[in-house]
């Protein structure tokens, strides 16, 4: 496909690329590179609250901050499971996590 490239992130749209495994831990990483912007700091605080692997069953997260006006999409890189999307949307990022995303699984370890 020759001519095609992903669009630029900007700070309101932000699109991360991630291997399958420690997604979470590979989005706070990868903030560090927008830590100038007002909702990365407090972001990379809610998400730190997240189970390590809370993020790992899913090929696309796409997440809404609401406050700041901020999209971010986090594509992980397999082609080996079907495609399982999250939409996470956050009003206010001094809320704690979805239960479900802090919770420990029975069949994940961290």
């Amino acid at each position: 496909m020759d001519g095609l490239f992903p669009n630029p992130s900007t700070p309101n749209n932000v699109h991360i690329y991630a291997d399958p495994t420690h997604v979470r831990d590979q989005l706070l990483l990868k903030l560090e590179e927008w830590a100038v912007e007002s909702f990365c700091r407090p972001f990379q605080r809610h998400i730190a609250q997240m189970h390590p692997r809370a993020l790992d069953t899913y090929s696309c997260i796409k997440i809404y901050l609401f406050e700041y006006d901020v999209s971010i999409t986090v594509l992980v890189a397999t082609a080996a499971r079907e495609p399982h999307d999250l939409i996470y949307k956050i009003r206010h990022l001094d809320r704690k996590p979805n239960a479900q995303l802090t919770k420990h699984s029975f069949f994940c370890c961290a």
